[in-house]
């Protein structure tokens, strides 16, 4: 089963006059259509090479900064656990006591 991860970056932590995007908060869902996982973590982001004003920067830009930082490895292990998360839920099973 295919299981599609969507990044979202609910809040955003600036600093100094120019507002630079300092720390991010991190959820991301897995969901393959049926049962769904989330990660929800938080990175501090890396001085940029050049500025971009507060204003002009996107939720896109932002996670494409995040997924940069974290690396493809790191990016591999998160899904890893999420798809782990959701066929755990699969395994799952559920016992009833008379009490």
């Amino acid at each position: 089963m295919a299981i599609n991860y969507t990044w979202n970056i609910p809040k955003r932590y600036t600093v100094g006059a120019d507002q630079r995007i300092s720390r991010i908060n991190i959820i991301i869902v897995a969901s393959d259509g049926t049962k769904e996982s989330v990660a929800d973590f938080a990175i501090t982001l890396a001085l940029p090479d050049t500025m971009i004003p507060f204003a002009d920067v996107t939720q896109d830009m932002v996670i494409g900064w995040a997924k940069n930082q974290l690396g493809a490895n790191e990016i591999n292990n998160i899904e890893n656990n999420l798809k782990k998360k959701i066929d755990e839920q699969y395994s799952a099973t559920t016992t009833s006591h008379s009490w």
